[in-house]
């Protein structure tokens, strides 16, 4: 989590901490991930020996997949100790007379890089961005094809760590690939920038059946030499010393994948293929125009023109982009709908066919037509794979134009084919999200950045799009304005029922920022040949500080800020970041303004995701759209930031060193941890490693036993067919066999799992043991994800509906108002479910009779300004009905004219909801127009009774001043007679 719990407090000086046995201690014989005991473990061989362990019997595929499971969670393990000793600098290169960008090392039988461009590398992107770029996406390929799981085809045990501003990439090593071992051999593609390209018929069948076949990669011609030897590369050595092309009769080669992927056997006598940087082919979108791009950013871009758009560069020509491709899940949506229409037209032609037989065709007829039909399935099929090297005119990268005219009018339609699905992409899958958003009602809407990125991705989306869905977020929101001024003269039935959650243009501008983040400050880290990385407290603190700040103060309130005990001072000796270097005390150089960081955010913004912000930023105004809690989560969660928890006052503050860094201080960044995309892991993306010294954990990693899933998929049939013993044990039989693979029970599979016998046995009556497995999942949940996570938030709510289903209402509102705080926290006060929670929390309140407390959470719930209309109606409603019982008619009637108003316009005047409201105002009058009388009558006679008191009270006074004459009177003439 990003925010670690509270650590003891320190002991006294000179004292040692008293022991705890309980307490995880390192074991001193491993030092950064590598155990001194022995010699360096071979990863490959024992990762490799584990996939080709049989697969007959179901112990047999479970045992496989607890070992190759095993293999791979302690390889990253390692991997991450040794980048924690790489980026100290620690770790001795191979090769320390190069500079060191071009380092490379192998610690602990790992081979590690980092991904930089460099001359002598056989790739087509150009620039460090791109080379990034292209490090992350190898390591997505290489979860495919560990979760397609094909024999004969192996991958390395690869892992892509971002830590202190450098990408690394860990790798485990080919067998005699180090030693120039000539047994090994390449079998599929070049080595080397100017090597011809070599294709062996066995890697080649391989590489259809895996790539062409599961993720429709066409094969198509390249050339013999696709990629030339950059300006200033070393010169080819021996066999790899390319020939003149036309020595050769074969001009160009036919290939399945991309120009850089490569084969080797290695002298294990196994085919390893490498380097394979993209399945799908690139994004038509983010090419210009003039380079053959589908020119729909420009055309878009042009129609606002009146809109300004700085930090947006004019072209989109950029290093980066040579590596944004398609998602494949959008090329997997597009065969199917391809091959959907496909199969409706031939289906008259087949019927015909089937017709042509007779009335009694022979089984042998019949199994002829059958195949012809596969057969053209099978083709039409194949003609639908995409060539993933179109649109690469690029430097030192050679094409078939001039060289193969059929290949390359071939080439054209790939392009052209490719361009279709991107416009397909840029008009109609983006806008169809936001509509969706819209007529949703809020439940679509995304609690983080997380979940938004996974509802992105499932739809095909990239996240480079996120600038493109937040500018036509503003354009529904402007709508959304327009329909709530000119209410008051429409006519009834002419409002929408629903309006775009104003928590959707957050959620995308605060990913967008965090997004940014993340490159804004590897570049700060990396400043000074990453001098910065060894001690950035202050460089971090500063950062957060100013995208959390409302301004920056000046001098003299920094000064006041400090005189009045508000933020601290701190000791140098406690900056650095523990693992990130000595703990030397020499002071920092000054720091960047917040304008300056925020300057760099949005020009990094504009450059990513071609978007201006409005609600966030420098020189935005600071309001309640853009609150500071959700977005430093997720700028901690991007970077691997973990921070003290504390209450930071986020305020006016100071990016500056010499007690300026506010509201987050250097003090407060307990630890900056490295992130992970790991080869096996079950989700894209990078993950935060766990801090130096805590146990590695596996939970992300991918579980090859596909026992299991079948297991977990059979339950959940069962369930939806109400057969709910057998899908209970299915679901539990899953469970164990995931706990078996894994070792224990935290792995998201089997929270799966949980979730779904919490389910099974709610609807068998069996509230308690249903409650009991979804504690059991939010533990889960809790420890995988922290306490924030968006799993969490759905396992608080649902074990809140089983407890309060089951009569235990105390319990649920607990776990209903920790979902409540931790939605608030992750997505803000305009999330539009949190309007829905506090209407059910003030419904279960009202039904057991606490109205106080009902009246409470409907107000509430109002302020919180539901997007859905009829919802908004529902609650004022609600609210009506608890003021009228406390006898408040007239407020009663207030909040029932607002739905009323809401009715009236949606639905017209003869709806029967607005004949209801109508009615119910007209009982709330009565009841107030009584109420009022009788508040009158009763003011009428207090009054009179008051004024016939004070008539009293007078006449009183009056009778006692009189006696108080007498008295006096008396003790006068008593006085006389005794002189």
């Amino acid at each position: 989590s990003w925010l670690p719990p509270p650590h003891p407090a320190p002991p006294s000086a000179g004292r040692d901490p008293p022991p705890d046995l309980n307490r995880h201690d390192d074991d001193p014989s491993v030092h950064n991930g590598m155990d001194l005991r022995g010699p360096p473990r071979d990863w490959n061989e024992e990762l490799q020996s584990a996939r080709d362990m049989p697969l007959a019997t179901a112990a047999e595929r479970a045992l496989r997949a607890r070992l190759v499971h095993r293999v791979l969670t302690e390889f990253g393990e390692a991997a991450v100790g040794a980048v924690h000793a790489i980026v100290s600098g620690t770790v001795q290169p191979m090769n320390p007379t190069e500079p060191p960008r071009s380092h490379v090392y192998i610690y602990n039988g790992i081979f590690f890089s980092r991904a930089v461009d460099a001359v002598d590398t056989y790739k087509v992107a150009t620039g460090d961005r791109a080379a990034r770029k292209a490090a992350s996406r190898d390591c997505g390929v290489v979860q495919l094809l560990h979760r397609m799981d094909h024999p004969g085809l192996h991958s390395l045990a690869t892992c892509v760590i971002d830590h202190l501003g450098s990408r690394v990439v860990a790798q485990s090593i080919i067998p005699g690939i180090l030693h120039g071992d000539h047994r090994r051999k390449l079998t599929y593609g070049a080595v080397e920038p100017g090597s011809r390209v070599v294709r062996t018929e066995e890697v080649h069948a391989m590489m259809e059946k895996i790539f062409g076949t599961e993720l429709y990669v066409a094969s198509r011609a390249v050339p013999v030499v696709p990629i030339l030897r950059r300006d200033g590369a070393p010169p080819l050595e021996g066999a790899e010393e390319a020939a003149p092309a036309d020595e050769s009769d074969a001009k160009t080669v036919v290939i399945c994948g991309p120009l850089e992927a490569k084969g080797i056997i290695g002298v294990d006598d196994r085919n390893y293929v490498l380097d394979v940087t993209r399945v799908t082919p690139r994004d038509a979108n983010w090419i210009p125009a003039t380079a053959g791009g589908t020119g729909c950013w420009e055309k878009f871009e042009g129609e606002r023109k009146t809109t300004p758009r700085p930090h947006v560069p004019e072209s989109l020509q950029d290093d980066e982009w040579t590596m944004a491709v398609l998602r494949p899940e959008l090329v997997s949506s597009y065969v199917n709908e391809d091959m959907a229409q496909w199969v409706d037209q031939r289906k008259k032609t087949r019927a015909e066919a089937r017709t042509a037989l007779g009335e009694a065709p022979t089984p042998a007829e019949t199994e002829a037509l059958e195949k012809t039909f596969h057969a053209e399935n099978e083709a039409h099929l194949r003609d639908l794979a995409l060539n993933v090297n179109v649109f690469l005119d690029l430097p030192y990268v050679q094409t078939v134009e001039g060289i193969d005219d059929a290949a390359f009018a071939i080439l054209k339609d790939d392009e052209a084919r490719v361009k279709k699905i991107s416009a397909h992409l840029f008009d109609d899958i983006v806008p169809t999200l936001t509509k969706d958003i819209r007529n949703s009602s809020g439940n679509l809407v995304p609690i983080d950045g997380t979940s938004l990125t996974q509802m992105l991705h499932s739809r095909g989306i990239n996240c480079r799009y996120l600038g493109r869905l937040a500018i036509l977020a503003q354009a529904e929101e402007e709508k959304d304005r327009e329909a709530e001024r000119a209410m008051n003269k429409a006519e009834p039935g002419d409002l929408p029922r629903r309006s775009l959650p104003l928590a959707w243009l957050e959620a995308l501008e605060r990913e967008m920022v965090a997004r940014a983040s993340n490159h804004v400050l590897d570049s700060y880290l990396s400043a000074n040949n990453g001098s910065v990385a060894l001690q950035p407290g202050i460089t971090v603190a500063a950062f957060l500080s100013a995208i959390t700040s409302t301004g920056e103060e000046s001098a003299a309130e920094t000064d006041a800020r400090l005189n009045a005990g508000v933020g601290e001072h701190f000791d140098l000796d406690d900056l650095t970041v523990v693992g990130a270097g000595g703990g030397g005390t020499g002071v920092p150089g000054m720091t960047r303004s917040r304008a300056e960081m925020w300057r760099d955010l949005e020009a990094e913004v504009g450059r990513r995701f071609r978007y201006r912000l409005t609600l966030y930023g420098g020189a935005a105004p600071p309001t309640a759209r853009a609150p500071a809690l959700p977005l430093l989560r997720r700028v901690s969660q991007r970077n691997g930031l973990r921070l003290v928890a504390k209450d930071y006052a986020f305020a006016r503050g100071g990016c500056r060193y010499a007690g300026g860094v506010f509201p987050v201080s250097p003090a407060d960044i307990v630890d900056v941890v490295p992130r992970m995309k790991h080869g096996a892991a079950a989700t894209e993306g990078f993950l935060p490693c766990p801090p130096a010294g805590a146990p590695f954990s596996s939970t992300s990693l991918h579980v090859l036993l596909p026992d299991a899933k079948e297991l977990l998929e059979a339950a959940s049939l069962h369930w939806s067919s109400n057969r709910l013993e057998r899908a209970l044990a299915l679901a539990q039989e899953a469970s164990a066999a995931y706990q078996q693979v894994i070792g224990g029970i935290l792995h998201s599979s089997v929270a799966r799992c949980m979730d779904l016998i919490s389910v099974i046995l709610f609807q068998a009556q069996e509230h308690e043991l249903a409650a009991d497995n979804a504690a059991r999942s939010l533990s889960i949940a809790v420890q995988l994800g922290g306490f924030d996570c968006h799993e969490a938030v759905a396992a608080h709510s649902t074990l809140s509906h089983l407890l309060i289903s089951s009569g235990d209402l105390g319990a649920g509102i607990r776990h209903m108002r920790c979902s409540l705080y931790l939605t608030e926290l992750m997505a803000g006060p305009s999330y539009p479910e949190l309007s829905n929670i506090y209407h059910k929390m003030g419904s279960i309140y009202h039904e057991v009779g606490q109205v106080l407390e009902a009246l409470r959470f409907y107000q509430e719930a109002l302020s919180r300004k539901p997007c859905d209309r009829m919802m908004e109606s529902m609650i004022a409603k609600s609210t009506g009905l608890v003021l009228a019982s406390m006898g408040q008619f007239k407020a009663a009637l207030e909040i029932e004219k607002r739905a009323f108003h809401i009715y009236r316009f949606m639905l017209g005047e003869e709806h029967d909801l607005t004949k209801n409201s109508a009615n119910s105002l007209k009982h709330f009058m009565k009841l107030a127009v009584e109420q009022g009388t009788r508040s009158a009558i009763e003011e009428k006679k207090r009054k009179e009774e008051a004024k016939a008191d004070s008539n009293a009270q007078e006449i009183i006074n009056d009778m006692v001043a009189e006696e108080d004459a007498k008295k006096k009177k008396k003790k006068k003439k008593s006085n006389r007679k005794k002189k």
